[in-house]
């Protein structure tokens, strides 16, 4: 008989998604939190007349409010926490 690659072993008990999630939410806040603004750039015709064409390259900003991250910390603490305490309970 072949073993199911699908089963886990019974002793094996992987990292839930929700520590993994709650993780990566707090990452993602501290990098909000670290970085305010975003800046990407764009490339715009200013001049397109026949064969003759003239391009622009411009920088933009976005910027990124402070609560945003907050928000991402509170939450990544809050599901880290979660899915700590069901880990603990399964």
């Amino acid at each position: 008989m072949k073993a199911n690659p699908t089963r886990r072993s019974e002793g094996a008990s992987p990292l839930p998604i929700l520590i993994i999630l709650g993780i990566v939410l707090l990452l993602g806040g501290a990098a909000v939190l670290g970085y305010r603004q975003f800046s990407y750039r764009t490339t715009e015709t200013v001049v397109d007349i026949g064969p003759i064409k003239a391009t622009a390259e411009r920088t933009r900003t976005l910027p990124i409010p402070p609560i945003l991250g907050w928000g991402l910390v509170a939450a990544g603490i809050g599901v880290l926490v979660y899915g700590v305490a069901v880990k603990g309970k399964a």
